[in-house]
């Protein structure tokens, strides 16, 4: 692994960063968990519960195919994952390369994933509105065309107007700033 990709997985393994809301979501039943982040917390949390896979750049061709035996929960890590380090998004380089590589199907998102997104509501926790690519990613996961989608965030977070206001207005984005335990214990 390269020095960046090892520090991360040592930051992740050796500290309990977020792991709270990470339980929090092993608690409920969802039937598509999509994880920005590399790590495998949540694969550990719901070990036997889910179905996982990642977006890989290295690869053409999707490297998830869920069983269609009992459906499970899938978790899906869009910007790579730990199990295999080069598939991971760090840098602004590969930003760029995931989006292009994601818009032009190279490797596609599964179609499972695709097809629960078209159906299901979404919950968005923790987003960070100002990245750029996530309008692209939220474009090519057609986002505008279901249900309704939910930002919950804390009552500290911070989201610029402006990003507010375009995700409100493409993706029929809610936002909800409230204590995020609260919304969990009411999912639940």
């Amino acid at each position: 692994m390269g020095e960046i990709e090892k520090q991360a997985f040592e930051c992740y393994q050796n500290s309990d960063l977020g792991k709270t809301i990470y339980e929090k979501v092993a608690e409920l039943d969802f039937p598509l968990i999509i994880n920005t982040n590399p790590d495998v917390i949540l694969n550990d949390l719901l070990k036997g519960k889910c179905e996982s896979g990642f977006y890989d750049l290295s690869n053409s061709d999707s490297n998830f195919k869920p069983s269609s035996k009992k459906p499970k929960t899938i978790l899906y890590n869009i910007f790579g994952s730990f199990a295999n380090p080069f598939s991971i998004i760090f840098t602004e380089k590969e930003a760029v390369e995931f989006t292009k590589r994601v818009y032009e199907q190279t490797p596609p998102i599964p179609e499972v994933i695709k097809d629960i997104i078209r159906k299901k509501y979404g919950i968005f926790i923790g987003f960070d509105f100002k990245e750029w690519h996530l309008k692209i990613l939220f474009n090519v996961l057609d986002l505008k065309n279901k249900p309704g989608n939910y930002s919950l965030s804390d009552t500290n977070s911070v989201i610029m107007e402006h990003n507010k206001e375009y995700f409100e207005r493409q993706y029929n984005m809610t936002f909800i700033k409230n204590d995020v335990f609260s919304l969990f214990r009411l999912l639940k």
